[in-house]
């Protein structure tokens, strides 16, 4: 499972009532538009098999749509299965989730994802801070590189899901109609 979450390997595993698969298919879904300074970031760190290794893309994918999955499971009314697919040649994820009949279920399921690899970026970036300041021999570059991955997955989030097409995106289509 880490050869998977790490480096985009094949494979499949099941965590309670949540499969995650590691699929190599390309699904055509990077929906990054224009030319400026994030778009240029984001292709790169989707479309880039040493970008997504470095700044740990498959594991923020990975726990971006276990938000969707665990935040399903928890206001699912009876056991239910969830599906992940990470999509490993262009580093994007999807999460089979079932409709819901209360708009506000269907909110708190789609924000889930973003908040949870948000959660995650800060953490990972606290911790690059922490290898800066032990100063011992690599630490700084390690730190660095969590830090600015860190910072590169939060932008992602805040620039990807407010479009129609993400997660803040199709809340504001649930809301406004």
């Amino acid at each position: 499972m880490i050869n998977s979450i790490l480096f985009g390997a094949q494979g499949s595993y099941k965590i309670g009532n949540i499969t995650i698969n590691y699929d190599p298919v390309d699904n055509g879904e990077i929906n990054i538009l224009g030319n400026n300074l994030f778009s240029k970031l984001g292709k790169a760190l989707l479309t880039n098999k040493v970008m997504a290794i470095v700044s740990l893309g498959y594991l923020h994918i990975t726990i971006h749509e276990l938000g969707h999955a665990i935040a399903e499971q928890m206001l699912a009314k009876r056991t239910i299965s969830s599906t992940i697919t990470v999509f490993t040649k262009t580093c994007t994820g999807n999460c089979s989730v079932g409709s819901s009949n209360e708009r506000w279920k269907e909110i708190a399921i789609l924000i889930a994802g973003p908040l949870a690899d948000v959660l995650f970026s800060i953490m990972q970036c606290m911790l690059g801070f922490m290898c800066i300041s032990a100063g011992f021999f690599g630490s700084t570059c390690l730190g660095s590189i969590l830090i600015a991955s860190g910072v590169s997955w939060i932008a992602g989030e805040l620039f990807y899901a407010t479009r129609p097409y993400g997660d803040v995106g199709k809340i504001v289509h649930l809301v406004c109609g």
